[in-house]
């Protein structure tokens, strides 16, 4: 389902309502198991660019980033909202910004799709060219924000729905709250350690989190396979006793 084709009842109250999203519909859940396949499928041809995956789950599989979300970071547990290539004023487009609720507050999470195949990692484990690319759009984005933030608000209110006002957070840029990340390449290319070292440190350094298509399928499967067996734990205890 398209994030926009939502039942109204469903968006009436949300702060963005056409850009809320169910990460798993209860209804859809197991369907959407199914749907990783697919998506393995895809990643699996040696053709296949970031623009085939943003088609792909522009057509309506968000629980692939909505999975990312859910089972990756802190935040977006008490809601969730996506806007699929959002504009940064006309400097630059991020493929994805999820800004997520927690307890805490808002928080924004900008991700950076780079290639499956090609120059993701060198042999002795540093970062390739498709990996290094991704870094440096980041790095373009957050000095933008940094200097920018005014016009990302603006652009959010936008979006936002009329009866509802924007928390503080969306108004004080607070470096804190974003979050980022850089998917590119698949499982094998992440074997070095020194690879998985760099991994680390540009989460703990530099708030980047970097990962490999895998990674999509790994998370999204841990979280809607979770929330199916939460779902049908809940069912049994409302079941009647004999």
């Amino acid at each position: 389902m398209r994030i926009s084709e939502q039942p109204i009842e469903n968006r009436r109250y949300n702060l963005f309502p056409y850009n809320h999203i169910d990460v798993v519909n209860l209804e859809k859940a197991e369907e959407k198991v199914k749907k990783l396949y697919e998506f393995k499928l895809l990643i699996e041809k040696s053709d296949t660019n970031e623009r085939h995956i943003l088609n792909y789950i522009n057509a309506g599989e968000y629980h692939l980033i909505g999975g990312i979300v859910k089972n990756g970071y802190f935040f977006g547990h008490h809601s969730a909202f996506l806007f699929p290539e959002f504009q940064l004023g006309n400097d630059y487009k991020v493929d994805y910004l999820v800004i997520g609720e927690n307890s805490d507050g808002y928080h924004f999470l900008l991700i950076e799709l780079e290639a499956v195949y090609g120059n993701i990692t060198t042999k002795d484990g540093d970062f390739g060219k498709a990996l290094r690319s991704g870094l440096s759009q980041i790095d373009d984005w957050k000095s933008w924000i940094e200097a920018n933030h005014t016009t990302f608000t603006r652009e959010l209110l936008k979006c936002k729905n009329d009866e509802r006002q924007l928390p503080n957070e969306f108004y004080t840029y607070d470096s804190s709250r974003f979050n980022y990340a850089v998917i590119g390449g698949r499982r094998e290319d992440f074997k070095h350690e020194k690879t998985r070292r760099k991994q680390r440190e540009s989460w703990k350094v530099n708030g980047v989190r970097i990962l490999h298509y895998d990674n999509i399928i790994d998370r999204t499967l841990d979280w809607v396979t979770g929330h199916i067996n939460r779902w049908h734990e809940e069912e049994m205890e409302d079941a009647p006793t004999v």
